[in-house]
């Protein structure tokens, strides 16, 4: 059985090869290269996955190391202590189970369960989650609460509506106003609205092309487009929103949206970051009277809303760059309106 260099004690430390055995002496060109290639291979997950394994590797961890349950399987199995690093599925199936007596979901087993099978193939070590005891585990705790998701309510026009009219007659409130909008005929995700800069939106024919470099869905940077064209309802017109928000900013190049200061300064260099994005969005909802409404509404409503008005899947794919058609349907299964939508032709 192979052994592990280094294992994830912090976000960028993730385990990097099960080739070289604990304690074996490696040149200094192999080490070199081999440390060449473990950034290589960090640079292939995104900081906010990297963050979720190693949030999962410190609680299982934790929990082999303290808990009287592991010491207990432990003593069981006949081994000296329960080594976090070995991945036994009684082990694991054990934890499992813990975590779903003390009320966490069913998305969170599945999300522990994935990052240790995924730290484990790293390290080559063999994967907890391929063992049957495991999934079936998972599957019971899923059986007893069900899988329904905890998801974003999304914002529909008439809600969009009510957040635009709140945004108020200053320079926060034009940010907002085009950050809102914008957000939502793209089905964008915070950070992707967070990313954007001056150099990423070109007007051409009427319409505003922007392109998204990264994405959650596209570490590898490929990028995609989205097309904003005019609204036939002013209130609605994220191209205008952008065009009053981009005369305010008076700059050619830097981050689209931007800190503005309590003097009505705004920010010259410095991007909002991911989860201002999400307090502006929840913030504005508030103020509309909107108590439910997350980071992720504006991409749900405006998912939901493309599939009440009859929206191919393939064009809401395209402009929301989800890469599978069953992750697009989970919105509309979220929303009973849009799923039954087509009820309205029946009169």
């Amino acid at each position: 059985m192979s052994s592990f260099k280094h294992w994830p004690t912090m976000a960028d430390d993730l385990p990097t090869s099960g080739l070289m055995p604990l304690g074996t002496s490696v040149p200094a060109e192999l080490g070199e290269l081999l440390e060449r290639a473990a950034e290589l291979a960090r640079e292939s997950i995104g900081p906010a996955t990297r963050r979720a394994y190693a949030s999962t590797w410190s609680t299982w961890s934790k929990w082999c190391a303290e808990s009287e349950g592991a010491a207990q399987v432990a003593r069981g199995l006949g081994l000296p202590g329960a080594d976090p690093r070995a991945g036994r599925p009684e082990l694991v199936a054990a934890w499992l189970t813990e975590l779903e007596g003390l009320g966490r979901k069913v998305s969170t087993l599945r999300r522990h369960l994935y990052a240790l099978a995924v730290l484990h193939r790293a390290a080559g070590l063999p994967d907890p989650s391929k063992s049957e005891f495991v999934q079936r585990v998972v599957k019971g705790a899923a059986k007893r609460h069900g899988v329904a998701q905890d998801q974003a309510p999304p914002v529909l026009l008439e809600e969009l509506v009510a957040m635009v009219e709140v945004c108020p007659d200053s320079r926060a409130g034009r940010r907002d106003r085009a950050l809102v909008l914008l957000g939502w005929h793209m089905g964008a995700r915070r950070a992707e609205l967070a990313a954007l800069e001056l150099g990423d939106l070109v007007e051409k024919h009427g319409h505003l092309v922007v392109q998204i470099r990264r994405s959650k869905t596209d570490q590898e940077g490929e990028g995609r487009v989205a097309i904003i064209f005019p609204s036939s309802r002013p209130k609605l017109d994220a191209l205008e929103a952008v065009r009053v928000w981009l005369a305010e900013l008076d700059a050619e190049e830097g981050p689209l949206f931007r800190p503005v200061y309590h003097s009505d300064r705004i920010a010259r260099n410095r991007g909002l970051a991911p989860r201002a994005v999400g307090e502006i969005i929840k913030r504005t909802a508030l103020r509309a009277g909107l108590d439910d409404v997350r980071g992720h509404s504006l991409r749900a409503g405006f998912i939901t809303q493309s599939y009440i008005r009859g929206i191919p899947e393939h064009v809401i794919q395209s402009q929301t760059g989800q890469t599978s058609a069953n992750t697009v349907r989970r919105y509309k299964r979220g929303s009973e309106y849009a799923t039954r939508a087509p009820l309205r032709r029946l009169t």
